[in-house]
């Protein structure tokens, strides 16, 4: 048959992809299959990957363990960790012996490996270490003898117990619902009660002592386990009875001479070694004493509280990162509110008493205070004039007065403790300030505050701007009560009026009745002149001014008149007649009075209705006086 070129050509193309197809189906699969069987020559298990082992029995030095691979994972009689147990596989797996060696050379046996596999089992054993390489040993697999690295003795002669969950048990606390802690004859124990301990003779535990327990011994770990041989004395002791059953531990000594780890006896009746932080915190429990504090709950796990004050009631609870009040009104309380509420809860939460909490019949009390954490645990408490009552172990406290004030305030917890609320600040545009007898008024237009009284003199802008943004930011601290004494600022904010007063170093500012402890910066801000007294200067041109000092014509260096008019304070404001003796003058409006009023020299300039005063010594060294100033009588 004759067959035209491009016949041939497409017979020729189809023949050759039908062997490509073959070369496919048939000799590629023995070539990926001869791969992976080459891919395993040389290593320690040639034929089978111990990835795909079903069982494990492990013996080091006597120490047994029966491994299982289960659906799920790696299982044991005990608690085991199956990452530890694929760190073993994966080490065993990538095993390349070093050399081949005789059976003789083994030695003694030191761990022995069963590895079962679907269809047959292998046995790796253990033997002599090796010099070279240093730290090897020889092994037995089934009938090979053979050097291994470093790396695997390590791994091999490790004691099975390294592969168990260091972590013996995880609980809630709300699962908690006794403890016991013993050492010897001593035995004190606690149950929980909305959250706290409650020892055996009805008193509280301290918070701080229990926290810091609970983080150790509600998720109990060990650092190590030690071989079963290894018995230890454990005189303390502690036992959680819990909803699920009991669980116990109990602690010795030192795991290692000096060290900081305590040996321990855990479920199962292995020993291990444990935090020394553990053994502490246990011991601290067993000699506690009644909490001196009125709550335990912290501030962050507050999720609702309640006040009763007087017919009042006054309720919120935690929404989002804020408060959402519930009583006297149903509303979203603004950041401000859910700040000052927060400021109020941190008083109210650290009422503590310095002295023996006793037991109380429950009294009648006008206030009462109930916080709810987030775990549901709810604390109560009553407040009278100079006692509060815990009622979850019914003990009294004797607390100071001024703590309580805190809490019986006319104003709701969540009222802002600025001193200047945020909406004041918004409209405010007239300020008056009072300080003994001076006034000044400032008045803001548009963008710009101006001193409108007294009128017409130069405002001291920089010392203003700085009360104004003390004010702005000042808080209002631990309600105090109204002092006794002298008014030292009055401050009117807009209709916002406020008396402030200094009592025992302390800053105290009044505001609709009621006493505030306030930053004593804020008041010293406002005590500041607000009068510039730049006109004591005279000609600020000229380097050296032109003076008459008791009839001594003098030059003054710039230098020392600016010295001077740092440290001056306003008098008085007003017109007042001219000095009957001049002591001195310069520029061509400044005089000093002869005179000292209370110590102090009296200047003043001619264009200006106010009288400065100074100290003596500042004016004499800037002036170079001598001792023949007369004095006022």
């Amino acid at each position: 048959m004759n067959l035209s070129p491009e016949a041939r050509i497409a017979i020729a193309l189809g023949t050759i992809a039908l062997g490509l197809g073959l070369y496919v189906a048939v000799l590629e699969p023995r070539s990926v299959s001869s791969d992976v069987e080459n891919s395993r020559k040389g290593r320690l298990f040639s034929e089978v990957s111990p990835h795909e082992v079903k069982k494990i029995d492990i013996d080091v030095d006597g120490v047994a363990m029966q491994l299982d691979r289960t659906s799920s994972g790696w299982s044991s009689k005990e608690t085991i960790d199956p990452a530890c147990v694929d760190k073993l596989v994966n080490i065993i797996d990538k095993e390349v012996p070093v050399r081949l060696v005789e059976a003789s050379e083994l030695g003694r046996i030191r761990a022995r490996y069963k590895l079962s596999f679907a269809s047959r089992s292998h046995v790796l054993s253990v033997g002599r270490e090796t010099d070279v390489p240093m730290g090897g040993a020889y092994v037995t697999l089934d009938d090979r003898a053979m050097v291994v690295s470093r790396a695997l003795a390590l791994v091999l002669l490790q004691s099975p117990l390294t592969l168990l969950d260091t972590t013996i048990w995880k609980l809630a606390p709300s699962a908690l619902v006794s403890l016991s802690v013993g050492s010897g004859s001593s035995t004190r124990r606690f149950v929980l009660r909305d959250g706290g301990l409650i020892a055996s003779d009805g008193a509280r535990v301290s918070r701080k002592a229990v926290d810091n327990l609970f983080s150790l011994l509600l998720s109990l770990r060990v650092e190590r386990f030690l071989a079963p041989n290894v018995i230890r004395e454990t005189p303390l002791f502690a036992v959680l009875e819990t909803k699920s059953g009991a669980r116990e531990i109990a602690i010795g000594g030192a795991c290692e001479p000096g060290g900081p780890d305590r040996v321990a006896r855990v479920p199962g009746g292995r020993y291990a070694c444990v935090a020394g932080a553990l053994a502490s915190a246990l011991e601290s429990l067993l000699q506690a004493r009644a909490d001196l504090a009125l709550f335990s709950t912290h501030r962050d796990e507050v999720e609702r509280v309640t006040l009763r004050s007087r017919g009042r009631v006054f309720e919120a609870a935690r929404k989002e990162s804020g408060f959402h009040l519930i009583a006297p009104e149903d509303r979203l309380l603004s950041i401000d509110e859910s700040e000052a509420l927060e400021h109020w809860l941190d008083q109210a939460l650290a009422i503590s008493t310095a002295k023996e909490p006793l037991i109380a019949p429950t009294p009648k009390s006008e206030i009462e205070l109930i916080v709810k954490s987030v775990d549901g645990f709810e604390e109560r408490a009553l407040l009278g004039e100079r006692w509060a009552y815990r009622a979850i172990d019914g003990r009294e406290l004797e607390v100071s007065k001024e703590a309580l004030t805190t809490l019986a305030t006319s104003e709701l917890p969540s009222d802002p403790r600025w001193l200047v609320p945020r909406e004041t600040e918004a409209t405010l545009s007239r300020v008056v300030i009072k300080c003994s007898a001076i006034e000044y008024e400032w008045t803001k237009k548009g963008e710009q505050w101006s001193l409108d009284s007294p009128r017409g003199l130069p405002g001291f802008g920089s010392r203003w701007h700085d009360a104004l943004a003390l004010l702005r930011a000042a808080k209002r601290g631990v309600i105090s009560s109204v002092p006794d004494g002298r008014t030292v600022c009055q401050v009117q904010l807009g209709d916002k009026k406020l008396s402030m007063y200094r009592q025992e170093g302390r800053a105290i500012v009044v505001q609709d009745g009621n006493a505030f402890m306030m930053q004593p910066a804020v008041l010293d801000a406002v005590e500041r002149d607000f009068v510039d007294p730049e006109c004591l200067l005279g000609d600020r041109t000229q380097e050296v001014q032109d003076a008459h000092i008791s009839g001594r014509e003098v030059k003054l260096p710039m230098s020392d008149l600016l010295a001077l008019v740092a440290s001056v304070r306003v008098q008085r404001i007003g017109p007042q007649p001219p000095f009957e003796k001049p002591l001195a003058s310069w520029g061509s409006q400044v005089t000093v009075d002869a005179r000292k009023s209370f110590g102090r020299m009296l200047l003043r300039c001619s264009n200006q209705p106010v009288t400065f005063s100074v100290d003596e010594t500042v004016l004499t060294r800037a002036l170079g006086l001598g001792a023949d100033v007369q004095t006022d009588r």
